[in-house]
């Protein structure tokens, strides 16, 4: 979300207007942007942080406040209560009020306990609701899951969350030098991105590789502990600048992200849309969280992360068949095109001016 942010206030400094982001207060926060104003004047996420906030809409003059909600980036159970005192105040100076939920609140399912946190968690973004003038979410599932709480606001936006991977085209010479360098004989490359349980996709490959196939595993930036046991052969670039990853996703010929198949993947996830961007055949969960404009076979292939034997049977026709990785990126790479900073900033000011 602190990443969601940035990029989002920048593009409307980019678009003329004048930005300020409020956050807490913390020395290892940057303050020294040419386009954007940044204050770190929150000491905690409680009531008091309304004084601060208020002080600054009038000093600035605000016309608009956008909250970037998730539960629990205000309270590490999920149940931010005096968030809903801070919006009623800022409501109370005259501002517009706009919400973007990167989370709702934590489903009803499951025990007793999940139950009672569902509960508060969803009157906690309920209270909160009420002071707004317009609301938008990442995913059609959070729609349903904010008209549940707010039926009387139906104009409820839909805006996919952007990959915070910039794009940093190669040329043809430094790609084919790239890819040399991760997979000297020619290997399908099969990418990884970012900390996630790869266990089972890891013995799909494994048996992959036994059977003959010549497979090259990148780990792609920040990884679990586990890839240091992987017995595969593997190259990892480990942590890097965000501008350093965009070439990696263009020497790649297959990306898993692994998700459960409760909730799956979503346009709530910069990587998808980074891989699904960059021409990638993904390969990922289908969930509650999916949207129906993913499919399988054609933007998209889905799989049973808890399933080995599954993995490998969707893997297998991937690893051999580089026309059908090329019809699969491309149809990825359509779907996703208009996801971008530029696009979620004029969606914003859309919603802002309903």
């Amino acid at each position: 979300v602190g990443d969601y942010t940035y990029n989002l206030a920048r593009e409307f400094a980019r678009h003329g207007h004048e930005v300020a982001v409020v956050c807490r207060a913390d020395a290892r926060i940057r303050t020294d942007y040419e386009d954007i104003k940044v204050f770190p004047v929150v000491k905690r996420w409680d009531f008091g942080a309304a004084r601060p906030i208020v002080r600054l809409v009038r000093e600035l003059g605000a016309e608009v406040v956008s909250l970037q909600y998730v539960p629990h980036g205000f309270h590490p159970k999920g149940l931010p209560f005096p968030l809903i005192h801070v919006m009623r105040e800022v409501r109370r100076t005259g501002v517009r009020v706009q919400i973007f939920c990167h989370e709702v609140y934590v489903p009803f399912q499951g025990g007793m306990k999940n139950r009672v946190i569902s509960f508060l968690t969803s009157r906690v973004t309920q209270g909160i609701l009420k002071y707004c003038d317009s609301v938008a979410t990442s995913i059609d599932y959070y729609k349903r899951m904010i008209l549940g709480l707010h039926p009387r606001n139906r104009n409820v936006g839909v805006i996919p969350i952007a990959s915070n991977v910039p794009e940093c085209p190669l040329g043809e010479n430094e790609r084919i030098l790239l890819r040399r360098k991760i997979a000297d004989d020619n290997e399908t490359i099969v990418a990884f991105f970012g900390k996630r349980d790869i266990e089972t996709s890891m013995q799909a490959l494994r048996n992959l590789i036994q059977k003959g196939y010549a497979i090259k595993v990148l780990f792609i930036g920040k990884v679990t502990e586990k890839t240091n046991d992987v017995s595969l052969p593997c190259y990892k670039t480990g942590v890097l600048d965000l501008k350093e990853i965009s070439p990696y996703f263009q020497v790649a010929d297959i990306l898993v992200l692994p998700e459960n198949d409760r909730f799956g993947c979503s346009f709530k996830s910069g990587s998808l849309i980074a891989g699904m961007r960059g021409g990638l055949p993904v390969v990922s969960g289908c969930g509650l969280l999916t949207s129906s404009s993913l499919e399988h076979g054609k933007n998209i292939i889905f799989a049973d992360f808890e399933n080995v034997a599954q993995l490998e049977r969707v893997l297998k026709p991937l690893v051999e068949d580089s026309d059908m990785r090329r019809r699969i990126g491309e149809n990825a790479r359509m779907q996703v095109q208009n996801i971008s900073w530029v696009n979620t900033c004029a969606q914003y000011e859309s919603l802002l001016n309903s």
